[in-house]
């Protein structure tokens, strides 16, 4: 697996790579909720259920990366902070499969040092999956 973010409108940057083993992806978990309307109906014991087509996604990617020293992997966790402060679009690539989240917005972030690798646990609120790449 392969996961890339971009500033809408910018070029994508590469936060890791399995393939090159710079990273290591421990866990990667969409999760869509569709936002029904559920009301419930005058003087009757049953409710309208209407599915609104609007979906809410959240995705957690949970990434491990070794850097050469602790001072390189203290200078990620500040440097991945700051780049995630604004909204990104994210790039799953596994094989020749391509999803795109556009519009990410970081929810949590919780990096945990260990050694010289830092374990990020990245939380987004993000546009629904599409296979094309957002603009």
């Amino acid at each position: 697996m392969k996961v890339s973010y971009a500033t809408p409108g910018g070029a994508y940057t590469v936060l890791g790579d399995e393939a090159d083993r710079s990273a290591l992806f421990e866990l990667f978990a969409p999760q869509f909720s569709p936002l029904n309307q559920i009301t419930p109906l005058a003087g009757g014991s049953n409710t309208f259920k209407e599915p609104r087509g609007n979906v809410q996604v959240t995705v957690r990617l949970v990434v491990s990366i070794p850097y050469a020293t602790q001072v390189l992997a203290l200078a990620a966790v500040n440097t991945l902070r700051s780049a995630f402060s604004v909204k990104k679009h994210l790039k799953i690539e596994q094989g020749a499969t391509v999803h795109y989240y556009p519009n990410g917005v970081l929810a949590a972030y919780q990096p945990t040092l260990v050694g010289v690798t830092v374990r990020h646990d990245f939380q987004f609120n993000t546009d629904d999956l599409t296979t094309t790449a957002p603009t």
